[in-house]
């Protein structure tokens, strides 16, 4: 029993990394901004900094709404759960690295897998009857060798690259992610190799938003999305099969 809940924690779980990368330092904004080694963080890569982090986001919560502040280092963390008007930021050489440990994403949460409700584990950011919420770094996420991903109703800024880069995942839902920034070299979701994914409600200004590559993607359903007036929102490269994408 333990070696099969152990198994399914597994495919639940990815492996990801959310990171900044090299570019200049990041401007403090106008709104608080809440450091997460005030809050006992080490950043070492080792030491479970889940605690502090959530300590950081319930006092920026609190006090009305700010910023999750991440400066350089490695940030071992469970769940991360966000509450409204609380933005998380990475510096420049801050990586959040998530526990394969399934305790660290208890208790069980409610979720959604293409409109059907459930009860998961929490997934590595999770926020429930939250709004006003965004997560800010120079480079977006990227995540590889998974299963069972949601990304829902949060808005990922970037100052380079894709918001969202997966590559090898399978069963892969998108829902309600939205941005202001795009950029000229990226699209906002790239997804490589990816069997499986719903992209259902997303929004940004016209532009590139998803591009599509890899021999094996397959079963890509999109539904609803707002991609503002451009022709040019999706982009499928050569060698995916025609019958990848599917609109609806």
């Amino acid at each position: 029993m333990k070696t099969a809940r152990s198994e399914a924690f597994r495919a639940f779980i990815l492996i990801v990394v959310l990171t900044a990368g090299t570019l200049p330092c990041w401007s403090a904004p106008a709104v608080p901004f809440y450091n997460v080694k005030d809050y006992g963080a080490t950043g070492d890569g080792t030491t479970k900094d889940t605690e502090a982090i959530r300590k950081a986001i319930s006092t920026a919560a609190g006090a009305g709404g700010g910023t999750a502040y991440f400066p350089a280092g490695q940030y071992l963390t469970g769940s991360i759960h966000l509450q409204s008007n609380v933005t998380l930021h990475l510096d420049a050489g801050a990586v959040l690295k998530f526990s394969q440990d399934f305790d660290d994403y208890l208790p069980m949460v409610k979720s959604r897998w293409e409109g059907t409700e459930c009860m998961n584990f929490s997934p590595p950011i999770y926020a429930h009857r939250a709004e006003n919420i965004a997560i800010d770094a120079q480079k977006g996420f990227s995540c590889s060798n998974a299963k069972n991903l949601a990304f829902r109703n949060v808005r990922i800024d970037t100052q380079k690259g894709p918001a969202l880069l997966c590559e090898k995942v399978a069963a892969l839902e998108i829902d309600g992610v939205r941005t202001l920034a795009l950029h000229s070299d990226s699209a906002v979701v790239d997804l490589k190799d990816v069997a499986g994914a719903y992209v259902h409600a997303c929004r940004s200004t016209p532009g590139l938003f998803l591009r599509v590559q890899g021999k094996g993607s397959r079963d890509i359903v999109l539904q609803a999305n707002e991609f503002g007036q451009a022709p040019s929102a999706v982009q499928i490269d050569e060698g995916v099969p025609a019958s990848a994408l599917i609109q609806k």
